[in-house]
């Protein structure tokens, strides 16, 4: 179903390492790449708040992002890891993450991650050609990416131009779970 991959990433926390390695040991490709941690891939730090009810920020955060007119994940609540900071982090893994042409690279991350990359890339417009179907449901700001989700992206480096495009192939799909729910 899915393509041999070149490169795998995966963020450092316990819960990404796993599922990359359940990748790793699950690939059916004769020539496995190294794993590659970054604590850039991390999910959004929320220090005092690891762990706690959500509700003690996120009724605040949607009352914030309507009065503001901005989206959830943008929300600084006192004591966590800025929006600006974090959207710094992700942007610039991707950045500086190597894209050999014809690589297909796994990234395992987190929900907020992936979700400030793409708003990042839809943002950063003017730096990339995207090329996302209307019913992706990326603009579903509010919705939360499932576990184990799979987004796939194709990138290409159009080196005459200097543009990278980047089309969406799929998007917080859980479809390859369904052989564990079946009864």
């Amino acid at each position: 179903m899915y393509d041999a991959f070149t490169k795998i990433y995966s963020s450092d926390l316990c819960r990404a390492k796993q599922t990359a390695q359940c990748i790793l040991a699950n690939s059916k490709q004769e020539k496995l790449p190294a794993l590659i941690l970054d604590s850039r891939l991390r999910e959004r730090n929320f220090e005092e708040l690891d762990g706690k009810d959500g509700k003690v920020w996120v009724e605040p955060a949607l009352v914030w992002s309507q009065e503001e007119g901005k989206t959830l994940i943008q929300y600084d609540p006192p004591g966590v890891e800025s929006y600006d900071k974090f959207k710094c982090r992700v942007s610039g893994f991707f950045k500086e993450m190597e894209k050999p042409t014809g690589a297909n690279i796994v990234v395992v991350t987190h929900g907020m991650w992936i979700r400030t990359f793409l708003e990042y890339i839809r943002v950063e417009n003017h730096l990339f050609q995207l090329d996302f179907p209307e019913q992706c449901g990326i603009e579903e700001s509010q919705t939360p990416i499932k576990n184990t989700a799979i987004t796939k992206l194709r990138i290409v480096k159009h080196e005459n131009d200097n543009c990278t495009k980047i089309e969406l192939l799929l998007h917080n799909d859980d479809t390859h779970l369904i052989q564990f729910t079946k009864d």
